[in-house]
């Protein structure tokens, strides 16, 4: 039997977040105005749209929502990782320079980013919103906060011990991938927890289930009940 569940903002900022991975800049939009409407002060849901009009390259209508945010005086929560090792709690953030093994960090990661294209790895360059040159969002990519997080975790873990991240920020979609490679090339359960949902990539032997088509057809379904209802 069907259930009528109202929407709150978790459910519109998911449903905003899942027009970037099918580049729906204009549903978008739509769908921003009822975030705004439920919580006008939340900076994800304008960075959200912000970084989907930029990637669909509406530059006039990201920096109307940049103007928003300017007028409204909400700020972007800067993004940050946690990970716990040995009862002691390790905090990154992008292009953080303070953590002691900051330098080994990037080295394993810029090695890690080797291994990952020679596999069909491919940076995501929307997930960075500045109009910058593709050479500084290359860097800016291998130094988001989950990434920093992970490689530590990696270099300072058995290779049987579930690496389990926090981050106080929804994960971009080039981080969703780079995970999904990192657990594949490493053989290890991944699992970050951000502010609405789990991002993991658990090694199991299993029948591989094509959920892209699957996913595309929930999507557009939901879209389309929660403006005609």
């Amino acid at each position: 039997m069907p259930v009528n569940v109202k929407a709150d903002s978790i459910i519109w900022k998911t449903l905003l977040s899942t027009c970037r991975i099918y580049e729906n800049a204009d549903m978008a939009k739509r769908i921003a105005e009822e975030v705004i409407r439920v919580d006008p002060h939340d900076s994800e849901s304008y960075v959200l749209l912000s970084n989907i009009q930029a990637f669909a390259e509406k530059w006039h209508d990201m920096w109307d929502f940049r103007k928003a945010m300017r007028q409204l005086k909400v700020k972007k929560e800067p993004g940050e990782s946690w990970f716990e090792m040995k009862n002691e709690v390790h905090q990154f953030c992008m292009s953080d320079k303070s953590h002691p093994d900051s330098e080994k960090i990037k080295l394993y990661l810029k090695d890690m980013t080797g291994e990952m294209k020679l596999l069909g790895y491919e940076l995501d360059y929307g997930s960075i919103l500045h109009d910058m040159d593709l050479e500084e969002k290359e860097d800016d990519l291998g130094q988001l906060s989950e990434k920093l997080a992970i490689a530590f975790a990696l270099m300072n873990t058995a290779d049987c011990v579930p690496i389990r991240i926090m981050k106080n920020l929804r994960v971009c979609n080039d981080c969703r991938v780079t995970i999904k490679f990192i657990s594949t090339i490493k053989k290890r359960d991944i699992i970050v927890r951000d502010v609405s949902r789990l991002t993991g990539f658990i090694i199991l032997k299993m029948v591989n289930v094509d959920v892209e088509i699957t996913g595309k057809m929930l999507y557009y379904s939901i879209i389309n009940k929660m403006f005609t209802s």
